[in-house]
């Protein structure tokens, strides 16, 4: 009996748990996402600090002011 139950709530998941994601989840548009701080004022906003950090590659930057970081690894 639990393995029926069991493996109802696993159907009834995979049928229902699409649906859910389908209506929460809304699609990622990039142009909400413009608002990244520089909370330690250096010119580079997080975005860049955290490329600059994570690289494992040196970065390269736009401009000699070394505030945004165009190519990294």
């Amino acid at each position: 009996m639990i393995k029926i139950l069991a493996s109802l709530l696993i159907v009834l998941g995979c049928l229902i748990a699409p649906a859910l994601l389908a209506t929460t989840i809304p699609d990622y548009d990039r142009s909400q996402w413009n608002h990244w701080i520089d909370p330690d004022q250096d010119c580079q906003n997080t975005r860049h600090e955290l490329l600059l950090r994570e690289s494992l590659e040196p970065v390269t930057f736009r401009t000699a002011s070394q505030c945004r970081v165009i190519t990294g690894k």
